[in-house]
Protein backbone atom coordinates (compact mmCIF):
# COMPACT_ATOMS: atom_id res chain seq x y z
CA UNK A 1 0.00 0.00 0.00
CA UNK A 2 1.30 3.44 -0.86
CA UNK A 3 0.95 5.08 2.52
CA UNK A 4 3.46 6.34 5.07
CA UNK A 5 3.19 5.64 8.79
CA UNK A 6 5.37 6.57 11.77
CA UNK A 7 8.51 4.44 11.77
CA UNK A 8 10.79 6.18 14.25
CA UNK A 9 10.39 6.97 17.93
CA UNK A 10 7.12 5.02 17.97
CA UNK A 11 5.61 4.91 21.45
CA UNK A 12 4.73 1.41 22.60
CA UNK A 13 4.86 -0.83 25.64
CA UNK A 14 7.20 -3.74 26.16
CA UNK A 15 6.30 -7.31 27.14
CA UNK A 16 6.17 -6.22 30.79
CA UNK A 17 3.78 -3.32 30.18
CA UNK A 18 6.50 -0.69 30.55
CA UNK A 19 6.53 2.28 28.15
CA UNK A 20 9.28 2.43 25.56
CA UNK A 21 9.56 4.96 22.75
CA UNK A 22 12.78 4.08 20.98
CA UNK A 23 11.03 1.80 18.51
CA UNK A 24 11.50 2.20 14.78
CA UNK A 25 11.16 0.47 11.45
CA UNK A 26 8.45 -1.24 9.45
CA UNK A 27 7.84 -3.60 12.37
CA UNK A 28 6.16 -0.65 14.06
CA UNK A 29 4.77 1.20 11.03
CA UNK A 30 2.93 -1.77 9.49
CA UNK A 31 0.78 -2.49 12.59
CA UNK A 32 -0.34 1.16 12.63
CA UNK A 33 -1.63 0.87 9.07
CA UNK A 34 -3.24 -2.50 9.86
CA UNK A 35 -4.92 -0.98 12.91
CA UNK A 36 -6.21 1.93 10.83
CA UNK A 37 -7.60 -0.54 8.28
CA UNK A 38 -9.32 -2.42 11.12
CA UNK A 39 -10.96 0.82 12.29
CA UNK A 40 -12.25 1.45 8.78
CA UNK A 41 -13.47 -2.16 8.57
CA UNK A 42 -15.38 -1.62 11.81
CA UNK A 43 -16.96 1.56 10.47
CA UNK A 44 -17.69 0.10 7.01
CA UNK A 45 -18.19 -3.66 7.52
CA UNK A 46 -19.54 -4.22 4.00
CA UNK A 47 -16.65 -2.45 2.26
CA UNK A 48 -14.32 -4.39 -0.02
CA UNK A 49 -10.56 -4.45 0.65
CA UNK A 50 -10.09 -1.99 -2.24
CA UNK A 51 -12.68 0.38 -0.76
CA UNK A 52 -10.93 0.22 2.62
CA UNK A 53 -7.59 0.93 0.98
CA UNK A 54 -9.10 3.90 -0.82
CA UNK A 55 -10.50 5.27 2.46
CA UNK A 56 -7.05 5.07 4.05
CA UNK A 57 -5.48 6.86 1.09
CA UNK A 58 -8.23 9.49 0.81
CA UNK A 59 -7.69 10.51 4.42
CA UNK A 60 -3.89 10.45 4.27
CA UNK A 61 -2.09 13.76 3.88
CA UNK A 62 1.22 15.57 3.59
CA UNK A 63 0.76 17.75 6.67
CA UNK A 64 2.97 15.57 8.86
CA UNK A 65 5.68 14.84 6.28
CA UNK A 66 8.87 16.63 7.27
CA UNK A 67 10.61 17.25 3.94
CA UNK A 68 11.79 20.42 2.18
CA UNK A 69 9.19 21.88 -0.19
CA UNK A 70 10.65 20.70 -3.55
CA UNK A 71 10.93 17.11 -2.32
CA UNK A 72 7.60 17.25 -0.56
CA UNK A 73 5.76 18.17 -3.77
CA UNK A 74 7.21 15.14 -5.60
CA UNK A 75 6.21 12.72 -2.88
CA UNK A 76 3.75 10.14 -4.24
CA UNK A 77 2.80 8.69 -0.87
CA UNK A 78 0.73 10.29 1.85
CA UNK A 79 1.01 10.01 5.64
CA UNK A 80 -1.52 7.93 7.58
CA UNK A 81 -4.02 10.24 9.27
CA UNK A 82 -6.93 9.15 11.44
CA UNK A 83 -7.65 12.62 12.81
CA UNK A 84 -10.27 13.20 10.10
CA UNK A 85 -11.96 9.78 10.20
CA UNK A 86 -13.02 7.14 11.12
Amino acid sequence: MDILAPASLVKAIDAYGQPCDNNRGTSFAAPLVAGAAALWRQKLPEASPLELQNKLLENAGLERVNLPEPDRERLTRRFLDLSREP
